[in-house]
Formats: C-alpha cells, sequence, structure tokens
C-alpha cells in the first residue's frame, strides 16, 4: 500500500500495481487492506514527476505531473464508501468488476453499491487468487464476461483487488475492443 509519508520522488505505486496496463482512457481505483483506500485517476505507466499535498485530515493526495497523461492518487480511509471517490469514472451504461476470490468476499458487495447510481448494469467476474493464475485460461474468464454480456468500447472495467486482478484486468482491457476504459 503507498505509504502516507511517501514524499521522495520514487514511485508511488504499490509492488503489487507497478506494470499496470494503462493509459489515456484509463482510470485506477486501488482497494486497500481494511479501511484504507486508494483512488487513483487518469493512471500512466510512467511516473516520473509527483509532488504530496494534504487535501484534508483525513485524505491525502498525490498528484502525478505527467503533461497530458497527469494524475492524481487520492490516500485515505473509507474512500471505497465514499460517493466523491466516483465522480470522474468514465461515463458508461455498463461496468465489470473483476476481483478475486480473497478481496470479492470483502469489497465487491460494497463497490457494487457505490456503481449503482453511475451505471444501469454492474457485473462481476471473480477470478482465483494467486499469481500461478496470471494466464492465458484465467485472462479468458474476462474476455469471455466481455462477450457474454455483450460489452462495448465504453465498458468500463474496474481492477478490485491486488496485481494480479490489477495485471489481468489492464491487459483486458487495452486488449477488448482495441482498448476500453479501465479503473483500478
Amino acid at each position: 500500500v503507498l505509504p502516507l509519508a511517501a514524499r521522495a520522488p520514487v514511485s508511488p505505486w504499490p509492488s503489487a500495481a507497478r506494470g499496470v496496463f494503462c493509459g489515456a482512457r484509463s482510470s485506477a481505483l486501488l482497494p486497500a487492506p481494511a479501511s484504507l483506500n486508494c483512488r487513483l485517476m487518469h493512471a500512466a505507466t510512467s511516473t516520473s514527476h509527483h509532488h504530496v499535498s494534504s487535501s484534508t485530515a483525513a485524505a491525502q493526495r498525490v498528484d502525478i505531473d505527467l503533461d497530458d497523461r497527469s494524475y492524481a492518487i487520492t490516500i485515505g480511509a473509507g474512500l471505497l464508501a465514499d460517493p466523491a471517490t466516483y465522480q470522474s469514472v468514465p461515463k458508461a451504461a455498463t461496468a465489470l468488476i473483476v476481483t478475486n476470490t480473497t478481496v470479492a468476499p470483502l469489497y465487491a458487495q460494497q463497490l457494487q453499491a457505490a456503481l449503482a447510481s453511475k451505471y444501469q448494469h454492474i457485473h462481476t467476474v471473480t477470478l482465483p487468487d494467486g499469481e500461478a493464475y496470471k494466464d492465458w485460461q484465467t485472462l479468458n474468464l474476462i474476455f469471455d464476461a466481455l462477450l457474454e454480456r455483450g460489452a462495448d468500447r465504453k465498458t468500463v472495467l474496474f481492477a478490485l483487488g491486488g496485481g494480479v486482478v490489477g495485471d489481468m484486468t489492464g491487459f483486458a482491457a487495452a486488449s477488448y475492443m482495441r482498448g476500453v476504459p479501465f479503473v483500478q
């Protein structure tokens, strides 16, 4: 999890989230253990410049300055349940939450409830947990879910989990129909 006191010019990505496939059409929401949740909007794979500022006593914002690919990370308690967290998510009729067997029982219903006012249709696909499942068979579970639900280029993929879920969802989002919005 991104430390609250991260102030040195190093990557603000948690080690499990490094290498997530993100681009101009992507955003990210990073749920963390317990009550700490992180929000990352307009993600990019490069993190060459950043600075930390405090937006409130309860939340902290880290701005990543990458010209037209800049984004902000908000770190604080209870962000998953805070409607303000979702103000900048891409607009669409359908969202697909990609999670795993460990994280789904803890956070999936909470994310579904939070997204209910933003999307007409919210679907969930649950992947097996673990690095051993970062393979084509598991990736195809995401593609199958998208195809079975008639997902279009505006369907938003939400990665709810750690490194494997983020990597798999990011790759699926970049590949499906030449790219769909992605939130981690």
